[in-house]
């Protein structure tokens, strides 16, 4: 087995760390790989992709039906979009560990525990 690159098949990757998992309906595969600090996903031909590196810890994952990936970023104490292009966007969280912020915009309200996304 291999250690991850882009553009190998899933068949040949070696992956130690997998923190969550997620389909579209395209086929799609992804799964966050918490200690590369990755999001990955894997086509329905079975090629991988590295679709962001810059989310502290992802652990779970929800896709929607316009194929954005939701990523659960425990360390950075948000929720975040990942787009089909890679473009990534916070949802949810200020990015600091709290509890406060009901009744005020997503993105200013703080999170700290484990997050977990249906």
């Amino acid at each position: 087995m291999m250690a991850f690159e882009n553009g190998l098949f899933a068949t040949t990757v070696e992956e130690t760390s997998l923190d969550g998992v997620a389909a579209d309906n395209l086929a799609n595969f992804f799964y966050a790989e918490g200690g590369g600090h990755n999001v990955v996903r894997v086509n329905s031909s079975g090629l991988v992709t590295s679709l962001t590196n810059q989310t502290g810890s992802p652990a779970n994952l929800a896709s929607d039906r316009a194929g954005n990936v939701n990523v659960a970023d425990h360390d950075n104490s948000r929720i975040v979009k990942l787009d089909q292009s890679g473009n990534l966007s916070v949802v949810v969280g200020s990015g600091s560990c709290g509890y406060s912020g009901d009744n005020g915009p997503p993105i200013s309200a703080q999170l700290c525990s484990r997050l977990e996304l249906l």
